[in-house]
């Protein structure tokens, strides 16, 4: 299996966690981004559907299952539309680049729902181990919001990928492998 982080047309990574990979300077990058989030956030739409676009023109298969952590588009839409208590529908454009990214990869795609009490006591253990990162940090300040994010982010997989859920009800590695092995043979959602 070929791990790739934040796109389809990523390199490979190694095993470590998105977090274990970040390192200080990429923990200075999402910190300077949540600061600017408010001033950037009219234009992050657009920006989200170019890293679509260019993401489908620059993916190559692999000759190996590939599988992606942390899609930095679909993150980054979901955080725009968690904002909102009731979330404006994508725009047709944006649906329409969704769709192609999928045809293009003919990806099978998986997304693990977290319930809100479990990833609060996730990132409340990351604090006390010294391992928090800005983006947790956003997500613990407002408990309604990051639900919010995180209904969103299941929603779009959904939606735009045809993407099977996983309840990720802290399930330890043996469990989370299991649930992945189903979701694979099963419908999409």
């Amino acid at each position: 299996m070929e791990k790739r982080a934040g796109r389809f047309s990523a390199a490979a990574v190694d095993h470590r966690s998105s977090s274990d990979r970040k390192g200080r300077w990429g923990r200075f990058q999402e910190q300077v981004f949540l600061w600017l989030f408010p001033l950037l956030r009219p234009g992050l739409l657009s920006v989200a559907r170019w890293l679509l676009v260019w993401e489908g023109r620059r993916f190559r298969p692999s000759g190996l299952p590939v599988v992606v952590v942390s899609h930095t588009a679909l993150r980054l839409l979901a955080l725009l539309q968690g904002q909102s208590v009731t979330p404006p529908p994508l725009s047709p454009a944006l649906r329409e680049t969704l769709r192609a990214l999928r045809e293009t990869t003919q990806a099978t795609v998986i997304i693990l729902a977290v319930d809100p009490a479990i990833r609060q006591r996730r990132i409340a253990a990351r604090m006390q181990a010294g391992t928090v990162d800005p983006f947790d940090r956003y997500m613990q300040a407002d408990p309604a919001r990051a639900k919010r994010i995180e209904g969103c982010l299941v929603q779009l997989a959904v939606a735009g990928w045809q993407a099977r859920v996983v309840e990720n009800a802290d399930l330890d590695a043996t469990a989370l492998e299991a649930a992945l092995a189903r979701a694979l043979l099963s419908p999409p959602a």
